[in-house]
């Protein structure tokens, strides 16, 4: 997916009117067959792999950024 077609999607859902937009965002692990709950980050600095301002949805057990 990219941030266009994100954008698109929740574009459209903002027409609603059941309010999704007030939902969690919940990711879908495909291979688990499992849905997750997620939390935003956004880099602050790069680091040489990851850009400054690049966002990340993250999931899993622990949400702690080390």
């Amino acid at each position: 997916m990219t941030y266009e077609e994100l954008l698109e999607e929740l574009k459209s859902l903002e027409s609603n009117a059941d309010n999704r937009l007030q939902e969690a965002v919940v990711v879908w692990d495909m291979e688990q067959g499992e849905y997750h709950p997620t939390e935003l980050l956004t880099i602050e600095e790069s680091d040489g792999i990851m850009q400054a301002g690049q966002l990340l949805l993250g999931f899993g057990t622990s949400m702690e950024v080390r």
